[in-house]
């Protein structure tokens, strides 16, 4: 929406965004691997909820 580049995102955070027409799916050729990664500020506040889910990406990913 930015005109940042494309991002591959869960379908269920985007419902609103395609429903809308404001994004469309793009057709890739991923199949079942998938790569996640995670960024975050490392000066900036984190909030309990936000260390809860760091925690959870790095118990699943390792």
């Amino acid at each position: 929406m930015s005109r940042m580049g494309v991002a591959y995102l869960p379908e269920f955070a985007l419902t609103e965004e395609l429903a809308q027409g404001t994004l469309i799916p793009v057709a890739t050729e991923l199949d079942e691997e998938i790569i996640a990664l995670y960024a975050y500020h490392k000066n900036k506040y984190v909030t309990k909820q936000m260390q809860l889910f760091l925690s959870l990406i790095e118990e699943v990913l390792g």
